[in-house]
């Protein structure tokens, strides 16, 4: 299928989720927040209409993408709920460390964001690369090429790297899902709360939302999005700046808070910070979409030009927001907006929408990577209504895990079957209820997935391609980085499990 010209293109967080043996299936996701690029590039093997498969086998064209519009992409899709948590990985810090440690985080994601890109342009001209020339590249076509062209004693690893890196990107992908719901019912509950002069559990906020979720989720062409997303841009980017006027009006004295918390925060605060920089997935389909490929690798590259703003971004929203709120800090500064003025209202109703309109892209990349699994056992004159039945089962299962916090648990052997996989999307999708704290979520899912994708791949990937010119100090240098994942990866999983425990006085 040739690529759409029309209308929408990359809605991001990372990278290709799908790709199975005889065909690749590129699907390009991300935490966006609503900040999804639509309208101004392409997007790979995408249909307009809605009989045909939205996704297909990529070709490469030449990228129509300018340098600015490069840029502005690449800020949006490193911009989400992500940027909003950033005070309260701060306060697992300290004011002092969490944001120097802001920045060398962003240095080291940045850094390897180059080894991947680097990575693609040498596989992609290797003569012994398993995918066809003008197939479009992606994370995990990259780690398959590494290790089939790598040294012989790791080409058996080929095809399992692929899937490993599938795997990882379709748990963090639905990690993005159940933070967008939890995300919503938190904002509604601080909206609603005082004016229903009671405090209504967030189960019941959640449970409001099915009905709205279930009907955004059944918009089945991305070309009915794109207004959509153009909204939820718009939103997103005013909240921002009037966040800023609340942030920087009356701020306390820096000593009055701490700059450096505690050696048993310090890894809720490293998966926050690395949810919010898992954008590594942007890096290859960018790329490939400029008029000027050369523009976005360099010193002065757009790589580097725009995630110098994110970093800064991420930075100063951290610090001020922390500085201002201190230990009060919430999982998303908008909850700490006070819900008596108007304009913070309006701020907590415009994240709130962009958000939820946003869940309708983060969606959309699970149910491209589901439903071929199910739609192949099910006859064709069937298949057009049991889609929209198979979407709304899987929206209704975000609201399942309420009824397990009482003791019942549902079995859905039919789905089992036909997608074993599907098990692990679904004990993920259960913490969307059964964790109501938004930011302990997102430091979970930070440290389980996005740790591995943004910090501890990339090296692996560039030790294997570039075995021969692997230097002592680069290998170090690579070894160092994916310890330092590994073991952001292990401590801030047991420190965010054993957060989520007492926050539900379990020990």
């Amino acid at each position: 299928m040739a690529r759409t010209r029309k209308g929408y293109s990359l809605h991001t967080e990372t990278s290709p989720v799908v790709a199975e043996d005889g065909a690749s299936r590129m699907t390009y996701t991300g935490d966006t927040g609503g900040l999804s690029v639509v309208g101004a590039t392409e997007t790979f093997g995408i249909a307009t209409n809605d009989s045909a498969p939205i996704l297909n086998n990529p070709k490469r064209e030449k990228g129509e993408t300018t340098n600015w519009h490069t840029f502005l992409h690449l800020l949006k899709g490193n911009i989400g709920t992500g940027i909003q948590a950033m005070p309260e990985a701060i306060k697992n810090s300290g004011l002092l460390v969490g944001s120097v440690g802001v920045v060398i985080m962003g240095v080291v994601c940045v850094y390897c964001m180059h080894m991947l890109s680097r990575c693609a342009t040498l596989l992609k001209i290797h003569p012994h690369n398993p995918y066809d020339d003008d197939m479009a590249f992606g994370y995990a076509e990259v780690a398959e090429a590494a290790f089939k062209t790598g040294p012989s004693r790791s080409k058996w690893l080929a095809v399992h790297a692929r899937r490993t890196v599938n795997l990882f990107l379709i748990i963090t992908q639905f990690g993005f899902c159940c933070v967008y719901i939890v995300y919503v019912a938190s904002n509604l509950k601080k909206i609603l709360d005082p004016r229903f002069q009671e405090e209504i559990s967030i189960y019941a906020y959640t449970a409001m939302t099915l009905v709205p979720f279930i009907l955004l989720s059944w918009i089945r062409n991305l070309k009915l999005l794109a207004p959509v997303s153009m909204v939820a841009n718009l939103l997103m980017a005013l909240s921002l700046i009037f966040i800023f006027r609340y942030l920087l009006e009356d701020i306390p004295d820096p000593s009055d808070r701490k700059l450096f918390a505690s050696w048993k925060q310090l890894p809720l605060y490293f998966g926050t910070a690395i949810y919010a920089f898992e954008g590594i997935g942007l890096v290859l389909p960018l790329k490939a979409e400029m008029r000027d490929p050369d523009a976005f690798d360099g010193p002065t590259g757009i790589l580097n030009t725009g995630m110098t703003v994110v970093v800064c971004l991420y930075t100063a929203t951290g610090f001020y927001g922390y500085l201002k709120y201190g230990e009060d800090v919430q999982g998303s500064i908008t909850l700490n907006l006070p819900h008596d003025e108007p304009l913070a209202v309006s701020v907590q109703v415009m994240m709130t929408i962009a958000i939820f309109f946003s869940y309708a892209l983060q969606f959309y990349v699970p149910m491209e990577i589901l439903w071929p699994h199910v739609q192949s056992r099910i006859p064709e004159r069937h298949q057009y209504p049991m889609e929209f039945v198979f979407r709304t089962i899987l929206v209704v299962f975000t609201y399942v895990a309420a009824q397990e916090k009482t003791g019942t648990r549902l079995r859905f052997s039919l789905i089992e079957k036909f997608y074993p996989s599907f098990l692990i999307w679904y004990e993920e999708v259960s913490l969307a209820i059964l964790i109501p704290n938004i930011g302990l979520f997102i430091s979970l899912v930070g440290a389980v997935s996005s740790s591995f994708l943004a910090v501890v791949f990339p090296p692996i990937l560039d030790i294997i391609t570039f075995t021969d010119l692997q230097t002592p100090l680069r290998l170090l240098g690579n070894f160092f980085i994916i310890l330092f994942g590994i073991i952001g990866f292990v401590t801030g999983t047991y420190a965010s499990i054993e957060a989520i425990l007492i926050n539900f006085k379990l020990i």
